[in-house]
């Protein structure tokens, strides 16, 4: 990048500022400032260097005071202006960041500050997994979230999601075919939260045909196809072209499986041996390894692997749930003692005991204030994991949500 682009890039950022400054920390507008800001910063400095945690550093609200009964005393004039405190302090850090471009950079030359370091493995992992929040369901049916990043000695030639550029379209497709046609992939290393399937209806191309035409020298799996017709056979097929094989690392799992929950129930009956206790001698679970039980007593299959032995969770221990549920417990209570209070600082009359209050600060200093509250989307998530795990707890449905 030359000087002239850098200090054109972070203008145009300061110059976006200004439609902000009505707008509040919350609007869609700011966050999309804010993520841009940071892009543009990794893109011209690097993503080791100083400059995005200065920029990160930056912090646009204050605390909010509520008075003994529950009453707001920050006014909304009061937030706004905190908002546009911190909006000013990253203007004149962008101003900073151009002053220091147009003293110490070369003219009309490519910066080069340093090598660039390139992401981890783990990294790699992580951002596959972002991608793969991004999928959508096709319409009519449940489709898996599958993330696919491409990249060489850490440094990203492509990444995309399935879904992204086509409905149903397969991520290593999108990433290979649309994105990267013309790109020499030989010897990268592809990140796909999915194992690659085997086969496609004529006359598409099965995913992992098309990474061995690119010659790709490694893929790294996150998990198997729990299809049977499939699970298995892309990593074979991949071995047979003479690709490396890896996995994602071992508490990424849970994660994957979280994240494509309906799409394994919605093709996966669990086996007698999952779901029957004690374990059978000679038990396997889904991926065909050996089923037993963690010393904190989950139940899991230990999945083996590169002369490694690690457990894949199928079902958790009961110590957890209690823990688990008691936690959504407060959680929940807690957030809906703030709808109570907001509502009072609306008008409404409505009484809280001191006994409320007092729970919901021994809930705050329990979790921490900044872990505590959610939007739409995350509350109905919480409420929902709650009322499951009550039902779990032996309470009827009509029952698991009151709190």
């Amino acid at each position: 990048m030359t000087k002239s682009q850098a200090i054109e890039i972070l203008r145009n950022k300061i110059d976006a500022l200004q439609t902000l400054l009505r707008l509040g920390e919350f609007s869609p507008e700011f966050t999309k400032w804010k993520r841009d800001v940071e892009i543009a910063i990794e893109r011209i400095f690097g993503k080791e260097e100083r400059h995005l945690k200065d920029f990160r550093g930056v912090s646009y609200q204050g605390i909010v005071q509520f008075g003994d009964y529950g009453d707001r005393l920050t006014t909304d004039e009061e937030i706004l202006a905190t908002f546009q405190r911190g909006l000013m302090r990253a203007k004149n850090i962008l101003q900073s960041m151009i002053e220091e471009i147009q003293t110490y950079w070369p003219d009309d030359k490519p910066l080069k500050p340093s090598p660039p370091k390139g992401y981890t493995d783990r990294e790699l992992m992580e951002r596959a997994i972002e991608l793969a929040r991004r999928c959508e369901n096709e319409p009519g049916k449940v489709s898996p979230k599958v993330g696919a990043i491409v990249a060489r000695d850490g440094i990203i030639l492509g990444e995309s999601f399935r879904g992204e550029l086509k409905p149903g379209e397969h991520a290593e497709y999108s990433l290979l075919e649309r994105k990267l046609p013309n790109e020499t992939l030989v010897g990268a290393t592809l990140f796909t939260t999915l194992e690659p399937c085997t086969a496609r209806n004529d006359p598409k191309i099965a995913c992992a045909s098309r990474i061995a035409e690119r010659h790709i020298g490694r893929v790294v799996i996150g998990t198997l196809d729990r299809n049977e017709a499939i699970r298995g056979r892309g990593e074979i097929q991949l071995q047979d072209a003479g690709i490396q094989i890896a996995r994602f690392a071992s508490d990424l799992m849970p994660v994957l499986d979280e994240l494509n929950r309906e799409f394994i129930r919605d093709i996966r009956n669990r086996t007698k041996a999952e779901t029957t206790d004690p374990v059978e001698p000679h038990s396997v679970g889904p991926n065909g390894f050996k089923i037993g039980y963690t010393e904190n007593g989950d139940k899991v299959e230990w999945i083996e692997e590169d002369g490694e032995v690690w457990p894949m969770i199928l079902r958790r221990n009961d110590n957890d749930i209690l823990k688990e549920h008691r936690e959504l417990w407060d959680k929940v209570w807690w957030n809906r003692h703030q709808v109570l209070l907001q509502r009072i600082a609306n008008g409404e009359n409505i009484t809280i005991p001191e006994a409320g209050y007092a729970a919901a600060k021994r809930i705050e200093e329990k979790y921490g204030r900044e872990n505590l509250g959610w939007d739409d989307i995350d509350w109905g998530l919480l409420q929902g994991r709650m009322s499951a795990l009550a039902w779990v707890m032996g309470a009827q449905w009509d029952e698991s949500m009151d709190t």
